[in-house]
């Protein structure tokens, strides 16, 4: 039915419209906008010199509400300080609200921190399409604030020796050796073995790193990595390899010391459950160098972490890593939990792949600063400039048709 007014004319809803460019299709993105009824003017896909695309399409943001730049569409064609200029003139000549997408990268990355300072706040960075489609729902439903922001901000201490300089690369070397790390759920099915085979493998993609993993509950959840297309199977050592990683099977104390006098820089203990735990095994996890406890958020969940954390007693060397967690819900969590845990409590995003990194390297980072030391490699900074709106004649980049 056709909403009409007093005079009987036919009310037209007006719709917000937004274009993007990527190198690709975004699903995700497309899914959200549908939801909030925005509509798809233009959609750009491919790979892009930063300064060609915007001297020909800028023409046509006349009208559009949401300009959204993910920025692959132009990585590996156009350094930071090309994409930093054209967002500048962006802010100069358009009134259309921008969002940035450059999903995956770390907390405190350099080109996401120098957006943010020219107050674009609407940059959605996790690699999790989940927690993307949440940040996408705010960016287009009254923005994103500062305060959103503050992990990615980058301290011009951190970052520079002087003007001319940035950080181009984090590299990892090890400090410590031999160190233990127990990693435990408050009740079954939050995570603890996804948690342990990411940051298994995390650990050994750092250079001269060896870690391996071993199964210390009753679950034999390992055994099914046997079935696992490029897995080494050794029954003899009860070890499965997959990309050169070693994965035990819960050993006797036999075995166990076998695997210990290996002498690998990292062991991660997977205790399953702590609340199925025997007394001797919480006291082997209480003993861990690092112990990392896995829970969830919700009413019926906090009732086993709060138990466990009677016991752990504020201990300096656990942390807290809390799954499945709407995003409006973290702060919340944090301040019911008390000041003495929220500054060790961190949330990590859906891991369907353990065995490939996401956005929680940037918590293993953290945690793992007392064993590994961070190199920086540094290059100069080089100015650029262009004209966004090119000159007449300038050759048009042709669009995708919706």
């Amino acid at each position: 039915m056709i909403e009409r007014d007093e005079h009987g004319q036919a009310i037209i809803e007006k719709r917000e419209k937004y274009i993007y460019v990527s190198s690709e299709q975004e699903n995700w993105l497309e899914e959200v906008m549908n939801e909030k009824k925005i509509i798809l003017s233009q959609r750009f896909m491919n790979i892009y010199n930063v300064t060609n695309f915007f001297s020909g399409t800028l023409q046509n943001l006349n009208g559009i509400d949401y300009f959204v730049i993910v920025l692959k569409a132009f990585k590996g064609s156009s350094k930071d300080d090309e994409i930093l200029s054209m967002l500048k003139l962006l802010l100069q000549k358009e009134t259309c609200k921008i969002i940035v997408v450059d999903q995956g990268v770390k907390k405190g990355n350099v080109l996401i921190s120098d957006i943010i300072k020219l107050g674009i706040y609407n940059c959605i960075t996790p690699g999790d399409d989940n927690l993307a489609k949440s940040l996408l729902k705010k960016a287009v439903t009254g923005g994103m604030t500062y305060s959103d922001t503050m992990a990615f901000r980058v301290d011009e201490a951190t970052i520079n020796i002087n003007q001319n300089t940035k950080v181009i690369k984090n590299n990892f070397i090890k400090v410590k050796t031999n160190i233990s790390i127990g990693i435990a759920s408050t009740e079954r099915h939050l995570g603890a073995t996804t948690v342990a085979i990411n940051l298994v493998n995390w650990l050994n993609q750092i250079p001269n790193t060896t870690a391996c993993y071993i199964e210390n509950n009753n679950h034999n959840s390992i055994k099914s990595l046997e079935n696992y297309k490029e897995s080494a199977v050794n029954e003899e050592e009860g070890k499965i390899t997959i990309n050169r990683i070693n994965y035990y099977q819960k050993p006797n104390s036999e075995t166990l010391a076998r695997i210990q006098a290996t002498q690998y820089d990292f062991y991660v203990y997977d205790y399953g459950n702590y609340n199925e735990m025997t007394e001797i095994e919480k006291n082997s996890f209480v003993k861990s160098d690092l112990k990392i406890l896995v829970s969830g958020s919700k009413a019926w969940e906090t009732d086993n972490l709060i138990n466990a954390l009677m016991v752990l007693n504020k201990d300096v060397n656990t942390f807290l890593l809390i799954n499945f967690t709407e995003l409006e819900e973290r702060q919340n969590f944090k301040e019911s939990i008390g000041e003495e845990w929220s500054n060790k409590t961190f949330f990590i995003d859906n891991t369907p792949n353990p065995f490939k990194l996401n956005s929680n390297t940037n918590i293993f980072e953290k945690l793992f600063t007392p064993y590994l030391q961070n190199t920086e490699i540094k290059e100069k900074k080089k100015k650029f400039k262009f004209n966004l709106f090119g000159k007449k004649g300038d050759k048009k980049w042709k669009k995708s048709k919706v």
